[in-house]
């Protein structure tokens, strides 16, 4: 694991956050836990959440990269949308604020949220080459492949017997 994450993944959500702001913004530590003591529990939690699946990510593009997985790749695309779901949620709750509430520190927030989707598009675009240099095939076809339903794969399977 990189040292730099597994260093993240042993501090606690606070100390985690201090160090995104301090690594994102020129922060001193100080002014970084002074953010982050005004973070909603919400956001921690949800900043935590796409922290672990962008750690994730990295692993598995990493992996998938040096022994040439497509399967390992493909999972990394597919959790570029939890991160990216993830993005919006924070987005809907500190710009269109539908309950009205007061929200704190909302643009280190939003930053921190743009910074870790930014990191999860990298390690997708990452993904994306391994299917490529691995197939030969867009992503588009190698997902076609994967995201066959169960019925699908099995007609398949019953016309490849048949043509043998």
């Amino acid at each position: 694991m990189n040292p730099v994450l597994e260093t993240f993944m042993q501090t606690s959500q606070f100390s985690c956050l201090s160090s995104i702001l301090c690594a994102d913004f020129g922060l001193d530590s100080g002014s970084a836990q002074s953010v982050c003591a005004r973070l909603d529990p919400q956001d921690i939690r949800d900043l935590t959440h796409m922290a672990t699946v962008l750690e994730k990510m990295l692993s598995d593009a990493g992996t998938a990269f040096s022994t040439r997985d497509v399967k390992r790749a493909v999972d990394v695309l597919r959790a570029d949308a939890e991160i990216d779901r993830l993005r919006n949620l924070i987005f809907l709750r500190h710009i269109e604020n539908p309950e009205n509430v007061q929200r704190h520190a909302s643009l280190q927030v939003i930053f921190m949220t743009q910074s870790l989707e930014r990191a999860g598009d990298h390690a997708k675009n990452l993904a994306e080459e391994v299917c490529h240099f691995v197939s030969g095939h867009t992503v588009r076809h190698v997902l076609m492949t994967y995201d066959k339903p169960i019925e699908q794969m099995f007609l398949d399977w019953l016309r490849a017997r048949e043509d043998h």
